[in-house]
């Protein structure tokens, strides 16, 4: 049995078989930067996270995101309506913006449409080969080196 447990609301999997293209459904993204100047290692996890800017301070949205948004809206991150953007660009009020984040960068991601005829090709360790549906891909913009004293800082 596969053992799971959550860290911040991150989902952690315990054994390597849990974690195989063939039995999951892909997340692809693609990083818009020809040369992205952070980049993990394998093995090395990002948060996926949507911010949203609160039109009052008694707005309540964002945590209702996660149940109407879908899978791709991650860990639902309020703003303050005068709180500074964690982007280079700003957020306006009532509405939100994904980012992947590590504690390396932080960066907004933009949905694409995926073609009907676009299919990955997986080849398992053994070399069986696999074709699985790309739902929906995702392009990660610039990327913001993090602040370690910024309150959201993944480590904290």
């Amino acid at each position: 049995a596969m053992k799971k447990r959550a860290i911040n609301g991150i989902k952690i999997m315990h054994s390597l078989p849990a974690i195989k293209l063939q039995t999951m459904k892909p997340k692809l993204t693609k990083y818009c930067e020809e040369r992205p100047l952070l980049l993990g290692n394998v093995g090395m996890g990002a948060r996926l996270s949507t911010y949203y800017r609160k039109l009052t301070p008694t707005d309540t949205t964002a945590m209702t995101l996660r149940n109407e948004g879908g899978p791709w809206i991650g860990v639902p991150v309020p703003l303050e309506p005068t709180e500074d953007s964690p982007f280079i660009g700003d957020i306006r009020p009532g509405n939100m913006q994904s980012c992947l984040e590590t504690n390396m960068y932080r960066s907004p991601i933009f949905h694409h449409k995926a073609a009907a005829v676009d299919f990955l090709l997986v080849r398992s360790a053994k070399g069986k080969l696999s074709l699985r549906r790309i739902d929906s891909i995702h392009v990660v913009g610039q990327q913001v080196q993090m602040d370690p004293s910024d309150r959201r800082n993944l480590s904290g």
